[in-house]
């Protein structure tokens, strides 16, 4: 399914409150004639941000603003927002523009959530997972926001509820997740492979395994020895039979778009995209998200081959954002579309893009 709209929220200081826009995905790219041989991509076009679809104030904790957003599901048109403490959750519906209250998350506050929207679900994995407290399953590090029953069997009706899930296998023979050494176990890159939720995990520089979740049976299993070879959160394209994601390459100022097979142990095919005229002046790093997925690259799936990625900048005190079109055929061929550049209002240093 091809996704009609990306979406980006921008956090203001100034303002103290968050902004989500919606950009049509057809800006990024040529028209459908054009695609079999396209033009050279002209000089990169300056674009201006739609009108917000939804704008909210929140409260800061010590001067930080202290929301996050996410997916829910994988077509994006649902996004979730909490704090770090998980007491407000809130929805927002694009396609019904609904803004819906959601239970909090209850018991042990999850530290650095890593969000992953596989099907209709959001999970919530910490980037550093902890072992489940005995008797204690809201303690869990692993949860999922999934619409049905309730967990507990109670006769509340069906809606949105958060379920407390197994954590990794890993830590079972991990000293539950703290190792005598002091160096606990991470989550390096995740993926989602049709029903499964793949996480490559190292303790300190030394590589564990890949483990699954099946969201089917909700449980674990090692699926392979070799680390997925990307950065941070990979897209699984089924008709491509490959991974797709970033990569450092010599220093975290060379992210490279990469495609791996599921199998490989090194990205099998690399596109290196024209860096913008102010990339020498510095990337701003994403610190709104899990320090698993810091970043200055982020990367968009939109269907049938089709990628957006997006890139940060400051340009002497000033922010940009940089929106790219490609596409990759099923020979592995990549086509550079359009680059649109977005010029941000200073105070905005806070950015997801969905």
């Amino acid at each position: 399914m091809k996704r009609q709209f990306l979406n980006l929220v921008l956090g203001s200081h100034k303002t103290g409150s968050f902004s989500l826009r919606r950009i049509k995905t057809a800006l990024f790219f040529h028209p459908k004639k054009q695609t079999v041989n396209p033009a050279p991509p002209a000089v990169m076009e300056v674009a201006q941000l739609p009108e917000p679809a939804l704008s909210f104030g929140v409260p800061s904790a010590g001067g930080m603003m202290t929301m996050r957003f996410m997916p829910l599901g994988g077509s994006a048109d649902k996004i979730v927002s909490t704090d770090d403490q998980g007491g407000t959750v809130m929805m927002y519906d694009a396609c019904e523009n609904k803004l819906h209250v959601l239970p909090r998350l209850t018991g042990r506050i999850m530290r650095r959530p890593i969000p992953i929207a596989a099907g209709d679900a959001l999970y919530l994995i910490e980037a550093c997972p902890r072992a489940t407290e005995a008797g204690q399953p809201h303690s869990s590090s692993f949860r999922a926001l999934i619409h049905g029953d309730p967990p507990d069997g109670t006769a509340s009706k069906p809606g949105w509820h958060w379920h407390p899930l197994p954590p990794p296998p890993y830590l079972e023979y991990s000293y539950h997740g703290e190792p005598s050494s002091g160096v606990r176990s991470r989550i390096s890159s995740w993926a989602v492979v049709g029903d499964s939720i793949w996480v490559s995990s190292h303790e300190g520089v030394d590589f564990r395994g890949i483990y699954a979740f099946d969201t089917t049976t909700r449980e674990w299993k090692h699926v392979r020895s070799r680390e997925i070879p990307l950065l941070g959160r990979a897209d699984h394209v089924p008709d491509r039979d490959r991974l797709f994601g970033f990569r450092f390459v010599s220093s975290e100022r060379n992210q490279l778009f990469c495609a791996s097979g599921l199998e490989s142990e090194t990205p099998d095919t690399i596109w290196e995209e024209e860096a913008p005229e102010q990339e020498h002046h510095g990337f701003e790093l994403d610190l709104a998200v899990a320090p698993g997925d810091w970043h200055s690259h982020h990367l968009a799936h939109l269907g049938s081959g089709r990628f957006c990625t997006a890139r940060f900048y400051h340009d002497d005190g000033k922010r940009i954002a940089v929106f790219t079109g490609v596409e990759v055929d099923r020979g592995l061929n990549l086509v550079k579309h359009k680059s649109l550049r977005y010029n941000l209002d200073d105070d905005q240093p806070l950015h997801w893009v969905i």
